[in-house]
């Protein structure tokens, strides 16, 4: 909770500044003064309201989400039930975007406006147990710092994205690295 109200509190302060800078800018033209002030301050947050109630479904016209029923994908829902479930979290609706790129990928405005979605690129590329979930032997370490516990991290770069241009392990942050290239076993 508190690391979403800092990083809310970061965001207003950034655009505050560029607001100031914005209407520092207008004085010195002729173009402000105190009046301006409150209407461009009313205007941004209609404008930031707009933004927020429609980002959904702006997600959703840029992918071309399609919302699937149980009946027309019930292992996708099952999935979907189960790591919520997990994840002690309600179950987010579920959609299939028309693209080739295989990707998932979730976005709502709360807990209860989730939406999951998957690619038809990835639902014809993995099978069942790979969409679940990562494979067998990934490490997963606990981060360190505040507001953080009960939360795992891992970075797995996929062996069908990977270029084995090792960029991923050079610029590993950790003193003893995380992240090792090995050949795949045949």
């Amino acid at each position: 909770m508190w690391l979403k109200l800092r990083l809310f509190l970061i965001m207003t302060l950034m655009f505050g500044i560029i607001y100031g800078l914005v209407i520092f800018a207008m004085g010195m033209l002729g173009l402000g003064g105190l009046g301006s002030f409150y209407f461009y301050a009313i205007l941004a947050s209609v404008m930031m309201f707009i933004q927020y109630m429609i980002g959904p479904k702006m997600v959703e016209w840029s992918m071309s989400v399609r919302y699937v029923n149980e009946q027309e994908s019930p292992a996708l829902h099952r999935m979907v039930a189960e790591l919520a479930r997990d994840a002690r979290i309600p179950k987010p609706r579920i959609g299939i975007a028309k693209t080739n790129l295989p990707n998932a990928f979730a976005f709502g405005r709360w807990a209860s406006d989730g939406r999951v979605c998957v690619t038809e690129g990835i639902m014809s590329l993995l099978d069942e147990k790979e969409l679940k979930g990562a494979p067998e032997g990934t490490v997963v370490k606990k981060p360190i710092g505040k507001q953080l516990e009960g939360l795992n991290f891992h970075i797995q770069v996929s062996v069908l994205d990977c270029t084995g241009c090792g960029n991923c392990v050079d610029v590993c942050p950790a003193k003893i690295k995380a992240l090792e290239m090995k050949p795949l076993p045949n």
